[in-house]
């Protein structure tokens, strides 16, 4: 380095204006990085924001299908319990009037017996 600066001779001063002109281009370059930085790091939130909400909607969809075939069984059960409810009832009033036929004919049998 010494053979150089002896070749070359002693480096000129610097102006103020240069100073300010290399510091100014040294802030710019640093800004221009820390934009490039908070922009990569930005969009990579909002990719990890929009993981976050797939995942939550894919948890709510599979919750709602549960509700879907839970209330799909509700029904087949209210159904069947609707079936089972008027059977009780038909064999309820084959009951009474097969009790009714007898107690008509206990009455006809007392009657022709008397």
């Amino acid at each position: 380095e010494e053979e150089e600066e002896e070749e070359l001779g002693p480096a000129p001063p610097l102006t103020l204006a240069q100073v300010r002109s290399a510091a100014a281009t040294g802030l710019a370059a640093a800004a221009v990085r820390a934009k490039l930085l908070a922009d990569a790091e930005e969009h990579e939130i909002q990719k990890l924001v929009v993981g976050v909400v797939e995942h939550q909607m894919r948890k709510v969809e599979l919750k709602m299908r549960h509700v879907e075939d839970l209330e799909a069984g509700l029904h087949r059960e209210r159904e069947q319990i609707e079936r089972m409810k008027m059977q009780i009832f038909a064999e309820k009033a084959a009951l009474q009037r097969q009790k009714l036929e007898q107690e008509q004919r206990a009455a006809a049998a007392e009657a022709a017996r008397a």
